[in-house]
């Protein structure tokens, strides 16, 4: 991973809380956050340059957030529905579990519209996109 990404060796300088991550340095816990970010079904199923840049800007902003002391919200992610559904439902599921991996709580774009995960008109869920969401096993609460 260091050598596919050389600015990582600098999170080797950015501490990090023991309270909360007992691992030392956000360069340790990236490595561990990769580890079961790539065990993950929906992240291997990315190509690769995908997952590479998803990767590459979810740990510049990561990084960002431990060296600052703040709490990261991603916000209005999604995928425009004219795409194919297969690879809609991916993506999304990628970037969710990407950003929970980092500890990050996430809203997607948008409940209804061309982003769509509900459909007003039919009354219904679009089903892969809601359970790219919220994963069958896990439920909604």
């Amino acid at each position: 991973m260091l050598a596919d990404f050389p600015w990582l060796h600098t999170l080797a300088e950015v501490p990090q809380d023991p309270i909360y991550h007992a691992e030392g340095d956000v360069l340790t816990h990236t490595r561990l956050v990769a580890a079961a970010l790539v065990d993950m079904p929906a992240w291997r199923s990315l190509p690769e340059q995908e997952r590479a840049t998803i990767w590459s800007d979810f740990e510049k902003a990561s990084a960002w957030a431990k060296k600052n002391n703040r709490p990261l919200f991603l916000g209005e992610f999604g995928a425009y529905d004219k795409g194919p559904m297969e690879s809609r439902a991916r993506y999304t599921a990628a970037v969710a579990r990407a950003a929970e991996q980092q500890g990050w709580s996430w809203a997607y774009w948008q409940f209804d519209s061309d982003f769509i995960v509900y459909d007003l008109r039919r009354g219904s869920w679009v089903e892969p996109i809601l359970h790219a969401l919220v994963p069958p096993n896990i439920g909604m609460r």
